[in-house]
């Protein structure tokens, strides 16, 4: 009895120790979409200021020139830069001085994932001034530039409510985190809806990570912030649930994971305290801002950790909270919450709350 028992502790510590010995560098994890060709391109690219994109290509776009094509194993990447001309430079300036202005194209119609929002035309060649107006894996090519100095991916995926209007959180790079304010942050955003590939959104993130470490030598940290059914997408790329366990970013660190009113479903989830998000130890840094309006049919999800009790610190009412962010502590029943009569849909467009978030990532980047 004695070595029958003597063999199954020593089974545990065995298994106890390998958990703890278990080492692994996550960057090495393979993508299906890493490329040695990107990888080279975007090297050449974060070299030369006139470098604009790598296109999967052999060729350029329309109104651009071919610099250099990368071609070998794998998918050709051609670095390409713009026909430039007066109405080039005026698109340029007005993207500048209109956040909402992600680029400018050479076509009218913008492409996929954009829309025309003003046109620069005249003696020369046609600009035209694009928006996003689709999800985050149709706009993800396309903002995907890695420049030397980035260290920190920020990815910023706000709710469906984006696909018909206005979402602070879609917005949050251009607003509160453009290269300006971080330089050293390539900040993605835009909006998920139910139909978005969770896989391919990890995969689009474990890439950017991978390429970012290749150009720049170091390796990124990661910051997510997510609003309703965005946030709802990053849990699953991160976590590894529904689609998102083919990706495999629940091996990959992530250095902090900002919720606003996380929500998978038109729900009153705070009504019921089973009704969860359950995340991995792969987060390292968490916060969760959320409404419990009365008037609303639908509020954020609280989040649970595996092995761990709920933590109700980083859990922020923001119509009765507040959070200092400088101390990273949350302020109960404050005497002026984050927000006034903050409902889900309006949540994101508080601004004290983007500002608070905003300073979360800023201290987080050591500013």
């Amino acid at each position: 009895m004695k070595v029958a028992r003597f063999l199954v502790v020593a089974f545990f510590v065995v298994i106890s120790v390998s958990a703890q010995e278990k080492k692994y560098d996550p960057y090495e994890i393979e993508s299906a979409f890493f490329n040695e060709n990107q990888v080279a391109c975007q090297k050449y690219c974060a070299d030369d200021p006139e470098c604009t994109e790598c296109r999967e290509s052999n060729f350029c776009r329309i109104k651009h020139e071919k610099i250099k094509t990368f071609s070998g194993p794998g998918n050709n990447y051609s670095a390409c830069k713009p026909v430039k001309s007066d109405n080039w430079e005026k698109c340029q300036k007005f993207c500048k001085e209109n956040y909402k202005c992600s680029h400018c194209y050479p076509t009218f119609n913008c492409g996929v994932a954009f829309t025309r929002i003003e046109s620069f035309v005249g003696p020369g060649t046609n600009w035209y001034a694009c928006e996003k107006i689709r999800a985050m894996n149709a706009i993800w090519p396309r903002k995907l530039k890695v420049e030397k100095q980035h260290r920190y991916l920020v990815v910023a995926s706000g709710g469906f409510g984006g696909m018909l209007g206005h979402d602070g959180i879609e917005w949050f790079c251009e607003n509160y985190l453009t290269p300006e304010i971080a330089p050293e942050a390539l900040c993605i955003g835009s909006y998920g809806r139910p139909r978005m590939a969770t896989w391919l959104f990890s995969e689009n993130i474990k890439n950017a990570i991978m390429l970012m470490k290749e150009v720049t030598g170091v390796k990124p940290k990661v910051i997510m912030v997510g609003k309703s059914m965005g946030a709802c997408k990053l849990h699953h790329a991160v976590a590894g649930e529904k689609g998102g366990s083919r990706g495999g970013l629940e091996n990959i660190p992530i250095d902090m994971f900002i919720g606003v009113d996380m929500s998978c479903q038109v729900k009153r989830h705070y009504d019921n305290p089973g009704d969860i998000l359950l995340f991995r130890q792969n987060i390292k840094e968490f916060y969760n801002f959320y409404q419990n309006h009365e008037d609303t049919s639908q509020t954020g999800h609280r989040a649970y950790f595996m092995g761990k009790e709920f933590d109700d610190s980083v859990h922020i009412n923001v119509n009765k909270d507040s959070f200092d962010a400088e101390n990273s502590k949350k302020i109960k029943n404050a005497e002026e919450p984050l927000c006034k009569d903050a409902k889900h849909l309006t949540i994101d467009e508080c601004e004290p709350l983007l500002e608070t978030i905003q300073k979360i990532i800023l201290k987080k980047m050591a500013k």
